[in-house]
């Protein structure tokens, strides 16, 4: 635990702001540190919104596949990532 804690980087992002776009190389895993974010397809149909607490992004990485779904920020986030 302590080991992925030290890995652990801090992330900060505007609202209304792309964190990842569907279809990207999945790179990175994401806990939602503070903020809300909406997960939406690329027709913009709605998937999911995530609050504190919340993590996404695990698919892409631990799969090796692209992202499956775009995420956009609705107010200001800090988030948690792993890479």
């Amino acid at each position: 635990l302590a080991r992925v804690a030290s890995e652990l980087e801090f992330e900060r992002l505007d609202a209304d702001r792309i964190v990842f776009e569907e279809g990207d190389e999945g790179d990175k895993f994401y806990i939602l540190a503070r903020g809300k974010v909406e997960v939406i397809t690329r027709e913009g149909k709605r998937l999911a919104v995530l609050t504190d607490g919340d993590f996404f992004g695990e698919i892409a990485l631990i799969d090796d596949v692209p992202r499956n779904a775009t995420v956009k920020t609705l107010v200001p986030c800090l988030f948690l990532t792993l890479t």
